[in-house]
């Protein structure tokens, strides 16, 4: 099983960054058999002209193509996303807008941090929008991260932090979600129903 951890901030050092290396490690020993690789979106020169994409002639565009069809044989993301003016980075909606059929029919893991006690559930309910043209599959068991930056500093889990513990526990139970899930819409993609001739575009 193929898993492509995502971080979706464009900070150096970011608690994104943290928190989808912490998931990438985590996930090897809760999900069997798992092959995980990491993007970073920060990294990335991201085309924001969609024109400029479909056209597929400057340097960006083509190594974006690359990245797609890299995921075209992954079965299940997880998008860790910061809460950037109440919603999603840019960068990180423009690349899942623009990603073809990579994240069809795929289950995603949300997960969305936060530097305040409060934070974190309007960008993973944002991500729930992106699915019309994608078809990325969020699962339900979501996870939000409030005061990020008191948690994951480390691979092992402190039990005398609660709020690392709790966390570290949901995450565990989510990733194995992930894992059904991805089991699961294996079947569908190789069903012979998916139509993207006739049907591209969701309703």
């Amino acid at each position: 099983m193929k898993i492509v951890v995502i971080s979706g901030s464009y900070r150096k050092n970011s608690q994104s960054h943290k928190v989808a290396n912490w998931i990438l490690e985590r996930s090897k020993t809760t999900i069997a058999e798992v092959e995980v690789k990491p993007v970073d979106i920060k990294w990335l020169d991201i085309v924001l002209d969609p024109e400029e994409f479909w056209a597929g002639k400057s340097e960006a565009a083509k190594d974006m193509k690359k990245i797609y069809d890299s995921l075209e044989d992954v079965d299940g993301f997880v998008v860790v996303t910061p809460e950037w003016g109440g919603g999603v980075p840019p960068a990180l909606r423009q690349f899942i807008l623009m990603s073809g059929t990579s994240f069809s029919h795929k289950p995603v893991l949300a997960v969305g941090v936060s530097a305040t006690p409060v934070g974190g559930i309007r960008p993973v309910d944002e991500l729930k929008h992106v699915s019309k043209n994608t078809r990325l599959v969020i699962i339900p068991d979501s996870v939000v991260i409030p005061q990020v930056e008191t948690v994951f500093n480390k691979l092992e889990v402190d039990p005398s932090n609660e709020h690392e513990k709790y966390t570290a526990d949901r995450l565990d139970y989510s990733l194995k979600v992930l894992e059904q899930y991805a089991e699961a819409l294996s079947g569908v993609r190789t069903s012979g129903v998916i139509d993207y001739k006739e049907f591209p575009f969701g309703m």
